[in-house]
């Protein structure tokens, strides 16, 4: 029930009700015409019975006001409304029912009200108050002022719906969305300081690791360069060995100071030719190793919009892994193409990898495949994962094992 309600019951029913009430007649008048019919007081009876029996069965509360220059006065509350706060009729008709809010008026809500009844204005509102119990709840109130024939205000009708139930969902409602967002806020601070930490613990090992690296490459080069004579094929190979870890490891840590740099580099984005990266890689992977059977097909007018240096890492770790696990067949075909335009793929015909270990592909120092047949630092993906993410987009991977695989890349 709501102001619609309010509207239909008009000035001539007011009028009616509160004269039954009073035990008075009322009479029914035409537009035009002031013929009394001969049934005029039992239709009018008859109405009046009608209209009060709907008032009396709504669900809602309702309240009829005389509008007095003492201020309303009320005539008449339905049981619903004597239901809703716990006052029998014979307590409220003749008061002002401004007790329901008494300690409360401050509310913006009990302002508006007062104002609207002064002023003779409909208005609707949601306000705080006490059952005579001494409960609070919560009351959404519709006002609607009646007037007569010659438009003077007459009566004011009051529709109240006990709310107390949506206000206090809402309430609990709001306070666990405040609670959830301080908790992601809390969260995302921690994992930011915590990555933070992360960055910097990784960029200070690995610069840190460099100088005693240097060192020991050096001194194993001295070794073999000085004393080669005096020394045996044993202790020789010992030394190519040191040699040749202490390089792989200087890659490892490269890897590690760019996976640790990505996650702090501005993003500066622009038009990137993929087609142009792609070419250029795939041309100094064939100039580096001459032994190697690849074909390199790179379709035309590829571009993404990103950061160049950072899709360039990205480009370059994909066709570079291509190339790498095609590198034992002789056959070998790799193949860049758009296939959407925020869509990218690499796709090979090597060696390919286990369905059921794609989410490992894209982790740091996760590999698939032995080092000794593939040598790598198993980083390379990891950044292209986070190069990607960065841009807000994803990486996936397709692939089975001696079919090849495809790595795709939207952004």
């Amino acid at each position: 029930m709501s102001s619609r309600l309010a509207r239909s019951i008009n000035s001539t029913f007011i009028g009616a009700l509160t004269a039954s009430w009073r035990h008075t007649t009322v009479e029914t008048r035409g537009p035009k015409s002031t013929e009394k019919h001969p049934d005029a007081k039992s239709r009018a009876g008859l109405e009046s019975f009608l209209y009060k029996r709907a008032l009396e069965a709504a669900s809602n509360g309702i309240v009829i006001s005389e509008a007095t220059k003492s201020g309303p006065r009320v005539v008449y509350t339905n049981p619903a409304f004597e239901q809703m706060t716990g006052y029998a009729r014979g307590e409220i008709v003749g008061t002002d029912c401004f007790f329901l809010h008494d300690g409360a008026e401050d509310q913006e809500g009990v302002e508006t009200l007062l104002r609207a009844l002064g002023t003779g204005q409909t208005c609707h509102v949601t306000v705080q108050n006490f059952r005579k119990s001494g409960e609070v709840f919560w009351n959404e109130v519709t006002l609607s002022p009646v007037v007569d024939e010659n438009g003077i205000l007459t009566h004011f009708i009051l529709i109240n719906n006990d709310v107390t139930g949506q206000v206090d969902a809402t309430q609990s409602l709001r306070e666990a969305h405040e609670v959830l967002e301080a908790r992601v806020e809390q969260r995302t601070h921690e994992l930011e300081s915590a990555n933070a930490d992360l960055e910097g613990f990784t960029f200070s090992v690995s610069h840190d690791l460099r100088a005693p690296l240097r060192a020991i490459s050096g001194f194993s080069k001295v070794l073999i360069e000085d004393h080669s004579e005096s020394l045996d094929e044993h202790v020789k190979t010992h030394l190519e060995r040191i040699t040749i870890a202490a390089k792989e490891m200087e890659k490892i840590i490269n890897d590690l100071l760019t996976f640790s740099r990505l996650g702090r580099r501005e993003i500066f984005s622009q038009l990137v030719d993929i087609s142009q990266i792609a070419t250029s890689i795939g041309s100094d992977l064939v100039r580096r190793h001459p032994e190697r059977s690849v074909q390199i097909a790179v379709d035309g007018g590829m571009s993404l919009k990103g950061d160049p240096t950072m899709l360039r890492i990205v480009v370059e770790n994909l066709v570079d892994n291509a190339y790498k696990f095609c590198s034992k067949k002789t056959d070998g075909f790799i193949q860049v193409r758009m296939v959407d335009e925020h869509t990218f793929v690499v796709r090979d015909n090597g060696v390919g990898f286990d369905p059921a270990y794609t989410a490992k592909l894209f982790k740091a120092f996760e590999r698939l495949h032995s080092e000794r047949d593939f040598p790598g630092t198993g980083i390379g993906l990891a950044n292209v994962r986070r190069i990607v993410e960065r841009h807000g987009g994803k990486v996936w991977a397709e692939g089975e094992l001696g079919s090849g695989a495809s790595f795709f890349v939207q952004i």
